[in-house]
């Protein structure tokens, strides 16, 4: 585990979510998945670290001459990265993706 309860920004982040949302962070699952997306976004765009990595990425990227197809898979791969990483790291968020899974699996069910 790279970061977990005693790191501070991770705490911060828990507790906000906490006072933000104490019912979850959303409705749905769908919402869900964007919610973190966007604050994953957020992340990359307006903080000195995101913006160092993508500089880095997108340095290596120019340096390995990779197409734009290949830029636009290595940035969805960044964004399934940074998902799964929030989903791991904050166990609310892993109870609130099996809830949201748990009802969408028993509406595909209920369809069947």
């Amino acid at each position: 585990m790279l970061y977990g309860d005693s790191d501070p920004d991770v705490r911060d982040f828990d507790q906000m979510m906490v006072n933000n949302w104490p019912n979850g962070i959303a409705d749905n699952y769908t919402d869900f998945v964007n919610r973190i997306l966007d604050a994953c976004q957020t992340v990359l765009n307006d903080t000195d670290v995101g913006q160092e990595l993508v500089d880095q990425l997108l340095a290596d990227a120019i340096r390995n001459h990779i197409t734009p197809e290949e830029w636009q898979q290595k940035k969805v791969d960044i964004m399934k990265f940074c998902f799964f990483f929030a989903v791991r790291e904050l166990p609310r968020l892993q109870q609130e993706m099996a809830h949201h899974l748990y009802h969408e699996l028993r509406k595909e069910n209920r369809n069947d």
